[in-house]
This record gives C-alpha cells, sequence and structure tokens, in this order.
C-alpha cells in the first residue's frame, strides 16, 4: 500500500507548488532516491496563481496499461489573470527509467496494483417501440 501511494506521489506530486509559488519538487527529492530524476528543466519560478499543464512524452514500455509516464514535458501555463504561455520542448522533468520499472514490478507483485480489465461496450436496450435495426441503432417499430 505504501508502495503504491509513494508511486503515486512521485508522478502527481512533483508538480505541486509552494506558498511561494516555486516548484516543490526539491522536497519531493527527499522522498525519492537521489538518482529518481534524471533532469528538471521545469522553471522554478512560476506565480502561485498559474498553473502547469503537463504531456506525458516517453511511457514505461514493458508495463502494462496504464504504463507509467517517465518523461513529463510542460505543454503550457496557464494563470488567473488570463495568460497562456506555451512550453517549450525542452522543459521536461524525465524520470530515471530503471528505478520507475523496479517500482512498477514491485507493486504488481505486491498485490497493490490491480490491471484495469477491458470490457466489452455496454448494450444499451432501446426505448419502448424501439427495436435494434442490422447496424445496432435503434429504430421505430412501425
Amino acid at each position: 500500500m505504501i508502495k503504491s501511494i509513494f508511486f503515486i506521489l512521485l508522478g502527481v506530486a512533483a508538480f505541486s507548488f509552494t506558498q511561494a509559488g516555486e516548484n516543490n519538487l526539491e522536497n519531493e527529492k527527499e522522498l525519492a532516491p537521489s538518482n529518481y530524476y534524471i533532469s528538471n528543466n521545469v522553471p522554478k519560478n512560476i506565480d502561485k496563481n498559474c498553473e502547469l499543464h503537463f504531456e506525458c512524452k516517453k511511457k514505461l514500455k514493458q508495463a502494462e496499461v496504464p504504463k507509467p509516464c517517465l518523461k513529463f514535458c510542460l505543454k503550457y501555463i496557464q494563470c488567473q489573470n488570463g495568460t497562456k504561455v506555451r512550453g517549450s520542448s525542452d522543459q521536461c522533468l524525465e524520470l530515471n527509467e530503471q528505478l520507475v520499472a523496479e517500482e512498477y514490478n514491485d507493486c504488481a507483485k505486491d498485490g497493490s496494483y490491480v490491471p484495469i480489465v477491458p470490457v466489452a461496450m455496454i448494450d444499451f436496450p432501446c426505448q419502448p417501440g424501439y427495436l435494434p435495426d442490422s447496424r445496432g441503432r435503434c429504430r421505430e417499430v412501425w
């Protein structure tokens, strides 16, 4: 349980902000091994009224869906005053693939990881007075 929470926190909480508005990644590094973060080119001094939006650029290959993200790149910064600044391609946070894979495998082994089960499309019945045609669409009965 603790490992899965730790794994989630590393992926999500690394982008939290302090009251001063600075990226709180330094505090998160204390929880993670020193070599967990390969690179961090995310801007450090962001106004506390701004929101960072990230996009996953690289995922762990040998994992099942949903695959953990290894490289988060800044898509844009949106502030409350309406300004929106696009991130550049080099503003990314990259995690150590080997350590992420180890954490993922540990979670899978101890049973705290529950894989997503593929489900068939739910078949909703037609309303009274309608029947499905050959394409599955509901048609009025004459």
